[in-house]
């Protein structure tokens, strides 16, 4: 697994580049560490219920390429940026990353 290590104060820009996220219609943050936060299900017709925090910190520059800029996470931990639409949805994951958070 590859971290994307991300600093308290800064802002980190991850560009994933894949397909349709013009129909992108959610990206959520996930996290083993955040379970005491207030999750979120996501649930469409293709896929099994997600849960995460919805993360709005994203820009669709094309239907081939997404920016997440991560910024302000709830708590230390390692975490998971999903991105669903209507077909389904990624996990930066399932691309061997995760975003490594750490509050010193």
């Amino acid at each position: 697994m590859q971290y994307i290590t991300y600093s308290p104060g800064l802002t980190s820009i991850i560009n994933i580049e894949g397909y349709s996220y013009n129909y992108t219609q959610n990206v959520f943050l996930s996290s083993a560490n955040i379970t005491t936060l207030a999750l979120t299900a996501y649930k469409n017709n293709v896929v099994e219920t997600l849960y995460g925090i919805p993360y709005n910190a994203y820009k669709i520059l094309s239907n081939n390429i997404l920016e997440i800029y991560v910024c302000n996470l709830p708590v230390s931990g390692m975490y998971d940026i999903i991105v669903a639409n209507p077909a389904g949805y990624a996990k930066i994951s399932d691309f061997n990353y995760l975003v490594a958070y750490n509050v010193t």
